[in-house]
């Protein structure tokens, strides 16, 4: 999706990640032929990149990247769904998404403790894809730490419900069961 201005889009973990489309309006489109289903919503999120070094420039001949590589995204919207983690940047309405099949691990991070007493609450991805992201729910002047840390532990029980469901093998187990089911035509 280029822009009207052409001015290039930032290389970032958000722009590195899978696709997704945006409606006119900017909501994430969901895959409803695949039965996918978006099961929680939070807002004032960080997309993180932990690896060493930038990720690799997206393909996208529809549009140039800049030189430059930022490896926070900040003000992200997460959504979880039945089949991905989707984060969406509501004011460039750019969205990428992490499918469940690419994430190795999801773990809960971070929080307050006595050192740190404003440290963010985390969820940390090992991905197949991209290696090691962070979810980073930020607390703060526009969000209580408590908030941020409720926000985090629901988010982290939606993914880990959805991966344990395997929602997105749906269409492939019902096509697998039809093609196994006797043929009812006389």
């Amino acid at each position: 999706m280029a822009s009207s201005n052409n001015k290039p889009r930032r290389w970032s973990p958000l722009t590195c990640l899978g696709t997704t489309k945006l409606s006119p309006s900017g909501l994430i489109q969901l895959e409803s032929d695949a039965g996918e289903v978006e099961t929680l919503c939070r807002t004032n999120c960080e997309l993180r990149y932990e690896g060493s070094g930038p990720l690799p420039k997206p393909v996208d001949n529809s549009s140039e990247f800049t030189d430059f590589w930022t490896a926070i995204d900040v003000n992200l919207s997460c959504h979880v769904t039945t089949h991905r983690i989707v984060l969406v940047d509501e004011k460039e309405s750019i969205a990428g998404s992490i499918p469940y099949p690419l994430v190795h691990t999801a773990e809960g991070k971070g929080g307050p403790s006595f050192r740190s007493p404003k440290a963010s609450y985390k969820i940390e991805l090992n991905t197949l894809a991209w290696g090691e992201l962070l979810i980073v729910f930020r607390g703060g002047e526009r969000h209580p730490y408590s908030q941020s840390g409720k926000d985090r532990d629901a988010a982290l029980t939606a993914i880990h419900r959805a991966q344990k469901r395997k929602a997105w093998e749906d269409r492939e187990r019902q096509a697998a069961k039809e093609a196994a089911r006797p043929s009812q035509t006389i």
